[in-house]
């Protein structure tokens, strides 16, 4: 116990002594003993308030200082994350930031095994690795009930080179040599049924993305000793950021985009836009029109115009930004990709911890439409410089450049979609199916309801010809009666006019009788 409180608690004794030896002769014993019995409550619940203050205070200083060493970890994680500025986004040395680029350069890489031949073993196909694999499973990690994603094979310059989807496979079985293939989803039904190029097999499904075909350039000039100047040139540009636009349209023709594989014209508009597409791909605007207007006599479209949402604008802050800008948002991945209309990341693996404020000197890239504003329902949203203004009402933000970006085609989740319409088509074939058999059975039904009523008209035909024939028959009977009554009433007509006949007779002698007997009287 604290030893002032001590102190007092002893002083407080003393005096209890004092009043006791006092009040002896005026109290009764039993009041001195219930002050002393309340002084000891009162002594022991002071050191248990007491005991219990020190405990909640060392409660107290220990919650400060986790406190203290959490905002310290806070920090911590935050400079491994972001890197030693205040940044907050994904700056280039920041663990963030190198996810980030790891990430994209990852995607839909993978164990790849290009060139294999194919046959068929039933219902399955056979797989046949270009090279035995090691047999060591210390070396090789196991295939079987792996998922592969197939592609069929083109040629170029004597090498496989994967070129169209064929659909997603199982291994079902495996060996250093080959691999049993059951298929899982096809979508070449044809290439499937009659392999006629070598296969290549994809651990990852691959990815459209920017500068796809700029990193293979880059990958040829530095893995082919024999590669030509002109792509090893065409690679050092690349690196250096300095894209030959002519170097690069002409690599894309003869390798990756060529009007055969493509199965256009090359003189065509049609495949000129197509090559503009790709070999634009991430360049600003101003760059691509004077490349255009130094080479106007080699084109047909002597303008490229990308739509708007393939048009971004660069903004420098001059000032540190008044907004919080949303970065994240909620969706499915399967239906509305890894980003929304507004670029806010529905991926989770692309999702900030919070909404982004920038600082002084940050460029951020804006799609178009949030960049010109737009009409949201019956709200009208302002452009974007137009919301971060100062309190002078001034814009804090300057346009650098405007970028076109080609629309990507992820594959992935395209294949995931097409799958889930597929299923939701097979459930409603199904139900359709199960309605059919159904309405077969209604019909079924219906049939023998049909043939039973059938029956009973016949019967009931059958009965009205009989009925036809009572009701002739009833007629005549009942014509000959009317007759035989008529005559019957002429009888009795008859009968009745003798009997009158008679009765007048009897009266007449009945009265003569009587006149004779009043005449003999």
């Amino acid at each position: 116990m604290d030893p002032i409180y001590a102190s007092i608690i002893g002083l407080v004794f003393i005096i209890l002594i004092v009043f006791t030896v006092l009040s002896a002769k005026t109290w009764h014993w039993v009041n001195i003993v219930f002050v002393n019995l309340c002084f000891l409550a009162a002594v022991g619940a002071a050191a248990g308030m007491a005991q219990v203050f020190e405990l909640k205070h060392t409660q107290l200083q220990d919650l400060e200082a986790s406190e203290k060493l959490l905002e310290k970890n806070q920090e911590d994680a935050r400079l491994a994350v972001y890197g030693p500025t205040d940044a907050k986004g994904y700056d280039r040395g920041s663990l963030r930031g190198i996810a980030h680029e790891s990430n994209l350069e990852n995607t839909g890489q993978g164990r790849v095994w290009s060139g294999g031949t194919v046959a068929a073993a039933g219902t399955d196909r056979t797989f046949q690795f270009p090279a035995p694999r090691p047999d060591d499973p210390a070396e090789q990690v196991p295939l079987k009930d792996v998922l592969l994603y197939a592609f069929s094979d083109g040629m170029i310059d004597g090498q496989p080179f994967p070129q169209t989807y064929i659909g997603t496979v199982m291994v079902k079985a495996e060996s250093p040599a080959n691999a049993t293939l059951t298929p899982i989803f096809i979508a070449d039904r044809l290439q499937w049924e009659q392999p006629t190029t070598t296969w290549s097999l994809f651990e990852k499904m691959p990815m459209d993305r920017h500068h796809t075909f700029q990193m293979g350039i880059i990958a040829e000039a530095d893995s082919n000793p024999a590669a030509s100047e002109a792509v090893k040139n065409l690679a050092q540009s690349i690196r250096d950021e300095k894209m030959e636009i002519g170097p690069y349209r002409e690599f894309l023709k003869a390798r990756y985009l060529t009007p055969e594989r493509m199965n256009l014209d090359p003189a065509s508009p049609e495949y000129e836009a197509l090559i503009d597409r790709y070999a634009f791909d991430g360049m600003s605007l101003g760059k691509i029109q004077k490349w255009i207007e130094a080479n106007q006599a080699n084109r047909i479209n002597n303008r490229f115009q990308p739509p708007p949402e393939e048009t971004f604008i660069e903004y420098r802050f001059k000032k540190d930004s008044k907004n919080t800008h949303k970065v994240n948002a909620d969706g499915s991945i399967e239906a509305d990709g890894q980003f929304t209309q507004l670029g806010h990341a529905i991926d989770p693996a692309l999702h900030a911890e919070k909404d982004v404020m920038f600082a002084e000197g940050d460029t951020v890239l804006v799609d178009q439409r949030t960049a010109t504003g737009y009409q949201r329902g019956t709200d009208l949203v302002p452009a974007f410089a137009d919301q971060e203004v100062d309190g002078s009402g001034k814009t804090i933000v300057e346009e650098i450049d405007k970028f076109y970006f080609r629309q990507l085609r992820d594959y992935p989740y395209m294949l995931v979609d097409l799958e889930t319409q597929a299923r939701k088509f097979e459930e409603e074939a199904a139900r359709i199916q199960a309605g059919v058999v159904v309405q077969e059975k209604a019909y079924a039904d219906a049939e023998a309801q049909l043939a039973a009523r059938t029956q009973i008209i016949a019967g009931l035909q059958q009965d009205q010809s009989n009925l036809n024939k009572d009701l002739a028959v009833i007629q005549a009977l009942h014509e000959n009666r009317d007759a035989e009554i008529e005559q019957l009433q002429s009888k009795i007509a008859a009968l009745r006019e003798s009997i009158d006949a008679d009765y007048a007779r009897i009266q007449q002698l009945t009265e003569a009788i009587e006149r004779r007997a009043f005449a003999g009287n």
